[in-house]
C-alpha cells in the first residue's frame, strides 16, 4: 500500500472554509467514481478511511469490507461490516446494495465536515440504528447556521432513507460539488 505522509480525515475540525471542504468531497466523490465504475461498492466509507496527504491530494483507503456490485454479499445474513454512523439505511436493514450506499456514507462525511457531529448522533448503538431509520435529519444549517444553503440541500439529498432520491451516481456527485466550488470562487 502506498504511504500518505498526511493525516487522515477523522478529526477534522469543523470550519467555514467552504473551498477546502468541497475539494475534499469532490476528491473522494471522485475516488468513488472510479471505483463504482470497477463494479465495486467500498462498503466502508468514512473519515478514518480518507486520508489527505501534505500537498492536499485526497486518497480513499481500506477496501476491506468492499463488495462487487451485483456479486455475493461476503458477510453471513444479519452480519455487518462497517461503522454504523457511516452505513446506509439499507445497509443496516441488509437490503441489496448499491454504489447510492457509499453516497449516502459521504453525505454522512460531509455533513460531519459541515457540522462537527454526525447525523443521528445518541448515546447507544440501537438508539443510533433506530434514529437512522426512522428518525429524521436535522438540517446541519440549525448546527452550523453558516453553511451554504446549496451544500446543506445536496447533504440531505444524499441522506435520504430511499436510495431513488439521493444523487445517482459518484460522478454525478463530482460534478456537483465542482458546481459548489466554481459558484464559491465567483461570489
Amino acid at each position: 500500500m502506498e504511504y500518505i505522509e498526511g493525516t487522515s480525515l477523522a478529526g477534522k475540525e469543523t470550519n467555514s472554509n467552504w473551498n477546502e471542504c468541497y475539494e475534499i468531497l469532490k476528491q473522494v466523490s471522485s475516488a468513488l467514481a472510479a471505483v463504482h465504475s470497477a463494479g465495486i461498492i467500498h462498503r466502508d466509507v468514512k473519515p478514518e478511511n480518507i486520508l489527505i496527504s501534505l500537498e492536499g491530494v485526497v486518497k480513499l483507503t481500506d477496501f476491506g469490507a468492499a463488495l462487487l456490485i451485483g456479486g455475493p454479499r461476503v458477510t453471513s445474513e444479519g452480519n455487518v461490516i462497517g461503522s454504523i454512523p457511516y452505513l446506509s439505511p439499507e445497509y443496516v436493514e441488509s437490503q441489496s446494495l448499491d454504489s447510492r450506499s457509499d453516497l449516502y456514507s459521504l453525505g454522512v462525511i460531509a455533513f460531519e465536515l459541515a457540522t462537527g457531529s454526525v447525523p443521528f448522533a445518541s448515546d447507544g448503538l440501537v438508539s443510533m440504528i433506530n434514529n437512522k431509520l426512522l428518525g429524521k435529519v436535522i438540517p446541519p444549517s440549525e448546527i452550523n447556521p453558516l453553511i451554504p444553503p446549496k451544500l446543506e440541500s445536496l447533504i440531505l439529498r444524499l441522506l435520504k432513507k430511499d436510495p431513488s432520491e439521493r444523487v445517482q451516481t459518484a460522478q454525478g456527485l463530482f460534478e456537483e460539488f465542482q458546481l459548489l466550488q466554481a459558484e464559491l470562487a465567483f461570489h
